[in-house]
């Protein structure tokens, strides 16, 4: 296997398209990014959308690309990168900023906008094959997106995993729910995941309107996996799920792992079902043997 390894780019696309020809010509196998993908270069859109294509094996965030987003501050750098960080924020589409902000999800994220659970499927099960690798006995996933294409896989996963969402309905059922408020990603609230789950426990489920649905997105993507708590999304939030309850909800779940750090239960209008959580502690009664192993890998769950 012959790696090729992509560090501290910054944003010079020049430098890089050489650099790949080179690497075509002596042929390599899989790539790795090791950060810094922008910053200093005046090329940030066109170098994204190479890595993207690359479609790299593993990709990291470096602190040029945290300040270049506002992840980070630019204590330490010299003016000219505190100025070209500035600047690459002002430049970047909204597409990229996405994709740099999502990492490590980033190399999946127009598989998801093209929807081809296929190849996000080839991503997810080369992790899997790692864990079994590594002697694990089963898989979690606390990404509640990623269920998606769980369910539509093809071929058995070498492990079997907990279902986040079918957790959810569990625990949902057992409280004595009857219909839930479902917020996370898009991908979430418009995919078949938590429906189909929530139907197996006999729940109804209702999701916020196509407009909240793109506000509550956009605070994920844009404020939450960015480390930034606001108290007007906080705001919003609430009253999302406030509509909710007036639909007849009983309960509301947090089906994205950053959605708690915004909407904890004490300011929310319904009782929470905080999906992450629920998923650790079922992982601790299997690993504990409290519970059974789990049968599902991947597919449709029975």
């Amino acid at each position: 296997m012959r790696y090729l390894i992509l560090t501290d780019i910054h944003a010079n696309l020049e430098g890089l398209t050489t650099c790949l020809i080179d690497a075509r010509e002596r042929g390599y196998d899989e790539t790795l990014v090791l950060g810094d993908i922008v910053g200093y270069g005046p090329d940030p859109n066109a170098v994204i959308e190479v890595i993207r294509d690359l479609k790299p094996k593993a990709i990291v965030r470096g602190n040029h690309d945290k300040v270049a987003l506002g992840m980070n501050q630019a204590e330490g750098f010299h003016a000219a990168a505190r100025a070209a960080a500035h600047w690459m924020l002002e430049s970047l589409t909204d597409q990229n900023r996405e994709w740099l902000v999502a990492l490590p999800m980033g190399p999946t994220i127009p598989l998801w906008d093209a929807s081809d659970l296929s190849q996000i499927n080839v991503h997810l099960r080369h992790t899997a094959e790692r864990l079994k690798a590594a002697g694990c006995d089963f898989f979690v996933c606390p990404d509640n997106t990623a269920h998606i294409a769980f369910d539509a896989a093809t071929e058995p996963y070498p492990l079997p995993g907990l279902h986040i969402a079918d957790v959810v309905a569990q625990h949902a059922k057992a409280d004595g729910r009857r219909r839930i408020a479902l917020l996370g990603t898009r991908y979430t609230m418009q995919g078949p995941a938590y429906p189909a789950a929530f139907q197996r426990h006999g729940l109804e489920m209702r999701t916020p309107s196509l407009a909240d649905q793109e506000l509550i997105n956009a605070v994920i993507f844009g404020e939450l996996c960015q480390g930034v708590l606001t108290d007007a999304s906080r705001d919003a939030y609430v009253a999302i799920i406030q509509k909710l309850k007036s639909e007849g909800c009983d309960a509301v779940a947090l089906s994205c792992t950053e959605i708690p750090l915004l909407i904890t239960p004490d300011v929310s209008p319904l009782p929470t079902l905080d999906s992450t959580r629920l998923l650790a502690h079922a992982a601790v009664d299997v690993a504990l043997g409290a519970k059974s192993l789990p049968t599902w890998r991947g597919g449709p769950f029975s």
